[in-house]
């Protein structure tokens, strides 16, 4: 069963633009990449599932690792994976 979040999480997650994920699992006010992050479709696909996350910071940690994953998997440049296995 989830716990609710404090009111003050709640505040701080939905305004200023912040970070669910950073909030969250770094207790860092970061603000949201938007579309350079890779769960951003028009808005954050997470904003629905925040109070979850809060709850469960486990997942949000994972779901964190998982965006710092795939972000640098994306500014990897295709030439250097070819000139490497060359």
């Amino acid at each position: 069963m989830a716990i609710a979040p404090s009111l003050p999480i709640m505040r701080l997650m939905n305004s200023d633009g912040m970070c669910t994920l950073e909030l969250v699992v770094e207790g860092e006010r970061v603000i949201c990449p938007g579309s350079d992050c890779p769960f951003w479709d028009r808005s954050c696909v997470l904003d629905e599932v925040s109070p979850d996350l809060v709850a469960r910071p486990e997942f949000a940690s994972t779901f964190l690792r998982l965006r710092r994953e795939l972000e640098q998997a994306v500014s990897i440049s295709p030439l250097r994976l070819v000139s490497d296995a060359a």
